[in-house]
């Protein structure tokens, strides 16, 4: 059973001409007015009740219906983009980490420490150390 709070036009101005009124004054009753909400198996209310509760206070605050609704537009913006944004940066730090290997495999050193040493201090000191500190070991 779906519950939509709304509160009628004479509450809501009540509520409003008080000037020290809070939003939690205002969950409070229009909790109380329409009564308590569904429960599931558990004895909690469902995620999905306390998103339309949220909505229908949102729009009895701002008088402006539909906030909370979201487009498909927003969602890419919201979701899609910082998981590239993420992507991206995980692949460069792979980059850096790859050619402090690449530069120490063609010093004849092992890699390992000097990515241990990339971490715990500097991945672009530890390109600058072996860049000029150890020449390149000529292949034969």
């Amino acid at each position: 059973m779906a519950v939509d709070i709304a509160l009628s036009k004479a509450q809501l101005e009540c509520h409003r001409s008080n000037k020290g009124v809070r939003p939690a004054k205002l969950v409070k009753q229009a909790l109380v007015t329409r009564g308590p909400l569904p429960l599931s198996a558990r004895g909690k209310v469902m995620v999905g009740q306390k998103i339309r509760v949220l909505r229908g206070i949102i729009e009895m605050i701002t008088h402006n219906p539909g906030v909370g609704k979201r487009s498909n537009s927003l969602l890419i913006t919201e979701i899609g983009l910082p998981i590239v944004v993420l992507v991206f940066f995980v692949w460069v730090v792979w980059l850096v980490f790859s050619l402090v290997g690449d530069m120490a495999r063609a010093r004849g050193h092992n890699p390992w420490p000097w990515w241990l040493l990339s971490i715990a201090w500097s991945p672009f000191a530890s390109i600058v150390i072996l860049w000029l500190f150890f020449s390149v070991e000529e292949s034969k």
